[in-house]
């Protein structure tokens, strides 16, 4: 006599096909997140032609944190990825540059350029004096003066 399979069999046979259909459409969409030259090992996906990635696979790979309280969501990374050793999961295409090569440790402005800065503020309060004395004086001021 043939036993015909009871419905929560029949349930179970139907939810496992379908898990498997789900699970082998999803690996064939798997695209690579790139991030500087590195490829990561954040999934990528494509909802109406945008990319989306996970944020907290994002944050673990530059190496920051995710936090959320009610409807916010901040994400936290370090102040300079750029100094920041890669992760275990990104795969570098280049070799890494040696410490000589390495951005300087301070991000500041360069010497020069504050330099050139306070030579510029002290143009102006000159210019301004020159100017405020003109005005008060009533001298008239044309291009000959600039």
């Amino acid at each position: 006599m043939l036993k015909t399979p009871s419905v929560p069999q029949t349930n179970l046979a139907l939810l496992l096909a379908s898990l498997a259909l789900v699970l082998s459409l999803g690996a064939a969409d798997r695209h690579t997140l790139i991030i500087n030259g590195q490829s990561t090992e954040v999934p990528v996906i494509f909802v109406s032609d945008h990319p989306y990635v996970d944020l907290e696979a994002l944050a673990r790979v530059l190496k920051g944190s995710v936090s959320s309280s009610g409807a916010m969501v901040a994400l936290s990374l370090p102040d300079s990825p750029a100094n920041q050793a890669p992760s275990s999961t990104v795969t570098s295409a280049a070799p890494a540059p040696s410490p000589s090569e390495a951005a300087p440790s301070n991000p500041g402005f360069s010497r020069e350029f504050l330099n050139a800065g306070i030579e510029q503020m002290s143009t102006l309060r000159e210019w301004h004096t020159a100017l405020q004395t003109a005005i008060q004086s009533g001298i008239p001021l044309s291009a000959g003066l600039l």
